[in-house]
């Protein structure tokens, strides 16, 4: 899982499913760090989201510039 934060601080709560188990896990994020290409990952997750949402018929126009935004934000080829 990945998340972009402007600090780290506070506290949330993980929610789900582990071999057809609900499972639940605070997480306290007083205590992370920011780690190095994290920020790519996040990118490719939010393009991949953002594709899937195109595919389903969501509004292209909305969704196509996001997209382009995240990717050259994080200097990413997408299509």
């Amino acid at each position: 899982m990945t998340a972009r934060l402007d600090a780290a601080g506070g506290r949330v709560q993980l929610h789900g499913t582990l071999a057809d188990r609900a499972w639940s896990a605070p997480v306290q994020l007083e205590t992370s760090k920011p780690g190095q290409g994290l920020d790519r990952l996040w990118a490719q997750a939010r393009i991949d989201d953002l594709q899937a949402r195109l595919r389903r018929g969501d509004d292209e126009a909305t969704l196509k510039p996001q997209i382009i935004r995240t990717a050259l934000a994080a200097h990413l080829i997408s299509r």
